[in-house]
């Protein structure tokens, strides 16, 4: 059954497809409008259309949408039953370039209009061409990352990291942030039992009333399997799934 969302997008989504309001509608294969599904409590938004996202007609399905895909995973969400993601442009700038202002203004009004409809509670700007567009900060996505931000309606926006910029899986538990993520932990994120473990610490921690808590936990169980100095995943997608219901 359609809700009412969907039929609200797919009016928004039909007129995005024949938009030539700038001059990337010459250039594109394909407009990119969504993916995921609506809801009003969490959407992503990020930065820009790349080659796969052009050919397909679909945000994140390269590798840093593959890596998305596992992140979103290892905290027990879905793009098919959690988030709602879109970018910040609907085409894609030629050579991955970032965005002219005017290329943002022409594509504001189907950004906004997602927002509009759905309303989610939490909106995650996902690299610094979005998170540009909402926060008037002169501090570069480093410094911002993992901070709550008044959004609109009322709204949590925080800023992160695209996936393919955080070096590692899932901000990754690391022995030494300066060096990266050690050889332990990257054996063991690709192991076959890595992803059911760490789901069930999430959900050992969520139980919890607050983030650090939910760490000591976690960190309890990364130095049981022998890990030392291991810090728990950077707190912005714990505190997603904290807020999430």
């Amino acid at each position: 059954m359609t809700t009412e969302f969907e039929e609200k997008l797919e009016e928004v989504r039909l007129k995005c497809l024949h938009c030539n309001k700038c001059s990337l509608c010459q250039t594109r294969t394909n407009s990119v409008f969504s993916a995921g599904v609506p809801n009003s409590k969490l959407m992503l938004i990020g930065e820009a259309p790349g080659y796969y996202e052009d050919m397909r007609g679909e945000p994140f399905v390269g590798k840093a949408g593959q890596l998305l895909d596992k992140i979103l995973g290892c905290v027990g969400f879905s793009r098919k039953e959690n988030i709602y993601i879109c970018n910040t442009l609907k085409c894609r700038p030629p050579e991955n370039r970032d965005p002219l202002p005017e290329e943002k203004a022409a594509c504001w009004e189907y950004l906004n209009a997602q927002i509009e409809t759905l309303k989610p509670r939490i909106i995650l700007l996902c690299g610094r061409v979005a998170v540009q567009s909402f926060i008037d900060i002169k501090l570069g996505i480093t410094k911002l990352r993992g901070k709550w931000f008044e959004g609109p309606n009322f709204s949590k926006m925080m800023p992160i990291l695209t996936p393919l910029n955080n070096g590692d899986i899932v901000e990754i538990i690391t022995s030494d942030n300066s060096k990266g993520p050690s050889r332990d932990w990257l054996k063991f994120v690709k192991s076959s039992a890595a992803k059911n473990k760490i789901q069930q610490w999430f959900k050992k921690a969520l139980r919890e009333e607050n983030i650090t808590k939910g760490k000591e936990i976690v960190e309890k169980e990364i130095k049981r399997i022998g890990m030392t100095h291991a810090e728990l995943f950077k707190p912005e997608w714990v505190q997603v799934a904290l807020n999430r219901y």
